[in-house]
């Protein structure tokens, strides 16, 4: 009986498996290796999840949800075809498909799993996370904190006694960071510090705000497809915006025929205080663990967000390396 490896994640989700001395991913059903943490209830009560259920958020946005993550271990219910349902539920459908994705590639049922989580995820998140893991049909055999995760991904348990490294892990809607030391055999995490509401979510919605604010225009006086439509192109200049000093977006909402361009310069001035807020987890991790930049042998960056590169030149300057 094989265990699965589960990063359930804001934005994406992806599973893998041990196998032959490698981690080998696991391919979906539509052959990609991460599965969009979305999911569409249709009226007949049918489930949809992953890229089927994230186009259905421009077509039927009020039986969709995405970024359902941040609400995990709270009270916070989403209505989809008339019925509440809370983040353990909607995560338990993303777990479901990513198991039935593996039976069908691995040719056997499985039952087990191990699912990372943040690591400042207190005990009522965790509790949460594994009964998402209950109601998906799998035994959760532990929950691994991901920076540990990544550490072990990075291969850094090879590494040299009493190396210490910080882990900056910043996703599509949670940052968390971790600095750790590997001696004796074991990963000890010296330090955590994170954000629950900050990710490459939060970059988007300074672009969705700043595209509306040009368009003369504001999110209530759009529709739900509309405004869902605003979101995909901003997620596209977002990415472009990270090599290209302007972005032309063609119009595309029928009441608003002007062509708008985005600058990179803007982008960043806008995204300033977010950066601040990205330092601050980084100096208490710091403080906590009684350390100066200087003395980390590594930094290693995770999430899909950490690809901006006025992120990465603020880890550099602050870390001058």
């Amino acid at each position: 009986m094989s265990i699965i490896g589960i990063d359930l994640g804001t934005t994406n989700s992806a599973c893998a498996i041990w196998k032959d001395g490698k981690v080998e991913l696991i391919p979906n059903r539509l052959q990609e290796y991460l599965t969009p943490s979305v999911v569409h209830i249709g009226q007949d009560g049918k489930v949809l999840v992953g890229k089927t259920a994230q186009e259905r958020l421009l077509t039927h946005p009020d039986a969709t949800a995405a970024v359902f993550k941040r609400y995990m271990g709270t009270n916070r219910k989403v209505m989809l075809a008339k019925k509440a349902y809370s983040a353990f539920e909607l995560s338990a459908f993303v777990l479901k498909s990513l198991k039935e994705d593996a039976e069908t590639y691995l040719g056997e049922s499985i039952s087990e799993a191990v699912i990372s989580v943040p690591a400042y995820f207190n005990n009522v998140q965790r509790k949460a996370t594994m009964l998402a893991g209950e109601l998906a049909g799998l035994k959760v055999e532990r929950l691994v904190n991901e920076p540990t995760a990544a550490a072990i991904a990075y291969g850094l348990h090879e590494k040299p006694e009493h190396t210490q490294f910080m882990v900056v892990d910043l996703g599509g809607g949670t940052f968390d960071v971790s600095i750790m030391e590997y001696f004796d055999g074991v990963l000890e995490v010296h330090a955590s510090a994170g954000d629950n509401f900050l990710g490459g979510e939060d970059f988007r919605e300074l672009l969705v705000n700043k595209f509306l604010a040009s368009l003369g225009t504001s999110k209530t006086k759009l529709t739900a497809k509309e405004l869902q439509r605003v979101y995909v192109q901003m997620e596209l200049a977002k990415r472009q915006l990270n090599n290209a000093d302007l972005v032309h977006v063609e119009a595309f909402l029928s009441d608003y025929p002007q062509r708008i361009t985005l600058q990179r310069e803007d982008f960043i001035k806008l995204a300033e205080p977010l950066l601040q807020r990205i330092q601050r987890p980084i100096e208490t991790a710091l403080r906590d663990a009684k350390l100066k930049p200087a003395e980390l042998d590594e930094v290693i960056l995770v999430g899909g967000a950490t690809r901006m590169q006025f992120f990465r030149s603020m880890i550099a300057k602050m870390f001058r390396r």
